[in-house]
């Protein structure tokens, strides 16, 4: 049997364990906020062992009794020291964590019998925090569970004043339009690195003056924008990695004027990660300045979009070839304003075609009738076709979103993805529109028997209500999914799997970011560039008079919904 012993590393990890313990003041708990492992890949035979080293951050952290697990023990196995064992051919993912949940990394192995040659490990395998990965075919693994690998916040160096915030500068020469784009430049600065990652070696915190081109987007936020704060969409000459984020052409600026927390489109994105969507677009937030006249605090956020890279893994069917089985890219949206669009048989939703954004007639029959097959399949609750259909797993990740935040826009009414490749089924890839989530919406009340928005919190919300604003409690695809016995038990094993990650975004990530974002927020409610935070207002739940007031009102009902619906979704 072969053993491949990293001694010298492991011999100087202990090492730097007893100075540092050395160094700990006797009773202070310090926590672990990351882990990676070395190596984080690698090629093994049958019978091999491998000795992973451990690397976690503070080096004076005093938990570091860590849990060890295998995703697939017929492949490898692991035991209490990280010492892997190549049990079967295959693949599996090593993974190491806090006692708590908060903090894990992993190695990804790939075991092939004696006398076969290993192929080299991937770089860096889906790695949810690599700006760079480059997610080429055969090293980015669908629906793999990344989210236990992600920091309980991320490694940010905080800033005390706006003037060192990160800030955007937009300058154009013309009106910036709704669906025309007009030329300009933008400039990305970040003059004291706050974003930028101990690892990054090629950071840049001026960009300087870039050729790009702008236009408005958005529907009520951009025909509605409260005190005149509109969001933008950018798309630069050139790609460009900004404040630390993959290189790319597409930007969006969310406004978040409906918001006064500046934070919920933020929150959900973050659930999005550690529960391993397969895209949770990354942001950074930003001071944005207009011709040199200052617009508030932006969400800056990676488009929605396709490709191999961070984005929504399909690659788009030709509208030039004859091929009709993937890829696409759709929104369910009750306008359905786009060129190409359709209405669903059954459910009668809107669907707007996204990627490719002119598919042939062929390519429009085949996703509407994959649409409407399932539909018919949920309706007449064919779960085994139903199964056949979809990747169930990614709608349970999409219902648990919706479901904590209660997003009026997100009950398969506005801005709910789909997509399909070659090798899948119908899967939910993503999130998008969450200003209007977290108790954010008066009207909810409405849609909900016995609600208000101080019991909000304890009531079901896209289990039962699958209509639009017209019709909020109609019974279309989450109604049908959970008289499913095969959904209701899946979504009670990913919910307990979540469930920690969740309690850490509870108890740590929303209040280091309000920390991070401070003096972005109170320059921008200084400035009157916060609408619905107003030292002269009454609080009332949709407008108040500090914008720590807006974010602990979203905090505490972020606490009671995941207590809540800790309880309730187990007891199904």
């Amino acid at each position: 049997m072969k053993r491949i012993l990293v001694i010298l590393s492991v011999l100087s990890a202990l090492a730097a364990v007893v100075s540092c313990k050395q160094e700990q003041i006797a009773g202070k708990v310090i926590l672990v906020s990351s882990l990676s492992l070395d190596p984080s890949s690698a090629s093994m035979t049958v019978g091999d062992e491998i000795w992973l080293d451990v690397n976690y951050a503070p080096a004076d952290a005093t938990e570091t009794d860590f849990v060890w697990t295998s995703t697939d023990e017929a492949v490898a196995t692991v035991d209490s020291e990280g010492m892997v064992t190549a049990v079967g051919k295959g693949n599996a993912r090593i993974r190491v964590s806090t006692h708590d949940g908060r903090v894990g990394a992993s190695c990804y192995l790939v075991v092939v019998e004696e006398g076969e040659t290993p192929p080299d490990p991937p770089e860096n395998p889906d790695t949810p925090d690599n700006p760079d990965n480059p997610d080429t075919p055969g090293t980015r693994v669908r629906w793999a569970d990344t989210g236990a690998d992600v920091p309980a916040y991320p490694s940010y160096t905080a800033v005390s004043t706006y003037q060192d915030f990160p800030r955007v500068d937009i300058s154009v020469s013309g009106s910036i339009k709704k669906d025309v784009y007009i030329e300009g430049t933008v400039r990305f600065t970040d003059p004291k690195s706050m974003y930028k990652d101990a690892g990054d070696t090629d950071y840049t915190t001026d960009s300087g003056a870039l050729p790009m081109q702008i236009r408005g987007r958005g529907n009520s936020t951009w025909d509605y924008a409260e005190g005149g704060k509109k969001p933008y969409r950018i798309k630069l000459n050139t790609a460009t990695k900004v404040f630390g984020m993959g290189n790319d052409k597409d930007w969006v600026l969310l406004a978040d004027s409906m918001d006064p927390s500046q934070m919920r489109n933020i929150l959900a994105q973050r659930i999005a990660k550690v529960i391993s969507m397969d895209f949770a677009p990354r942001f950074r937030t930003v001071e944005l300045y207009l011709n040199n006249s200052y617009a508030g605090t932006y969400t800056l956020i990676e488009q929605k979009e396709t490709g191999l890279g961070h984005k929504v893994f399909v690659t788009p069917v030709d509208p030039a070839s004859s091929e009709t089985d993937g890829g696409y890219f759709v929104e369910l949206d009750e306008k359905g304003d786009d060129p190409v669009s359709f209405t669903s048989s059954t459910f009668r939703r809107k669907f707007n075609f996204k990627e490719p954004e002119n598919p042939n007639s062929a390519q429009q029959a085949f996703f509407q009738q994959l649409i409407n097959d399932t539909e018919t399949a949920m309706k007449s609750k064919n779960w085994t076709r139903v199964h056949e259909l979809i990747e169930m797993d990614t709608w349970i990740q999409n219902y648990i979103i919706q479901e904590i935040a209660m997003n009026v826009d997100g009950n398969m009414r506005l801005s709910t993805y789909f997509a399909k490749d070659k090798d899948t089924k119908l899967y939910m890839p993503m999130v998008w529109d969450f200003d209007l989530a977290f108790n954010n919406a008066s009207y909810l009340v409405n849609f909900i028997s016995g609600s208000s928005r101080d019991n909000l919190y304890s009531k079901w919300f896209i289990k039962t209500c699958g209509g639009g604003q017209n019709n909020p409690t109609e019974q279309t695809y989450y109604q049908y999914l959970f008289q499913d016995p095969a959904f209701v038990s899946r979504l009670k094993e990913l919910w307990n799997l979540y469930y920690p990650r969740l309690q850490v975004i509870d108890n740590v990530y929303i209040d280091k970011m309000k920390e991070f974002n401070a003096p972005a927020f109170k320059h921008a409610t200084d400035q009157g560039k916060n609408p619905r935070v107003r030292s002269y207002s009454v609080d009332n739940k949709d407008f108040f008079r500090t914008y720590e007031d807006a974010i602990s009102y979203m905090h505490t009902f972020y606490t009671q919904r995941l207590s809540w619906l800790n309880t309730n979704i187990n007891n199904l």
